[in-house]
């Protein structure tokens, strides 16, 4: 099956935006992390880094040890504070299949209010449009799929770990590449 990933020009465009005015940055991955949450969260926040940005990783829950092997996989946050939180210029989640599965919007509801700004970055047909920016394609096969996209509208250069990072992502999401949704 072939499948064409379409990702919405002006939602990039808003999102370079977004990055480009932004220093401090949060990248979430969704409760109850797997391999496309932790390989995505990993290879954006070198990526943003390559670019000179100040960031972190965070998860409602820990990484589970196996993801270990991922870039920052052993180091991403649980606990936040609102006071952490608006702390940042920008929010960028990854994976969130809807916005239930941030998890931290249950204790800051305020999250998704739009300061910080939130980027939503998502392959799942779920997905409930719930960031200031949108990037989400359901005929992804997984978020890192999607952000080899996105990095190719940046134009940014994908290193060996960023490419461990989206490889990782892509092989659980497809199933080791067995799945239907694998071209």
């Amino acid at each position: 099956m072939n499948h064409k990933i379409q990702l919405n020009i002006n939602e990039l465009k808003n999102a370079r935006e977004l990055i480009a005015r932004s220093h401090r940055i949060l990248i979430i991955s969704h409760r109850n992390p797997d391999a496309d949450s932790v390989g995505a969260n990993s290879a954006l926040r070198l990526a943003l880094e390559g670019m000179g940005k100040v960031v972190e990783s965070a998860c409602a829950d820990p990484v589970p040890e196996i993801l270990h092997f991922i870039k920052y996989g052993d180091i991403f946050k649980q606990e936040l504070t609102w006071e952490e939180i608006a702390a940042y210029d920008l929010l960028i989640s990854v994976d969130c299949g809807a916005h239930y599965l941030l998890k931290y919007h249950e204790q800051m509801p305020q999250i998704l209010k739009g300061h910080p700004p939130l980027i939503n970055i998502d392959h799942h047909a779920t997905n409930d449009m719930f960031g200031a920016v949108n990037i989400v394609d359901p005929e992804g096969a997984a978020t890192a799929l999607i952000l080899y996209f996105v990095f190719q509208f940046l134009d940014i250069q994908i290193t060996q770990e960023m490419a461990t990072s989206l490889v990782a992502g892509l092989y659980y999401d497809t199933g080791s590449f067995k799945h239907s949704n694998t071209s």
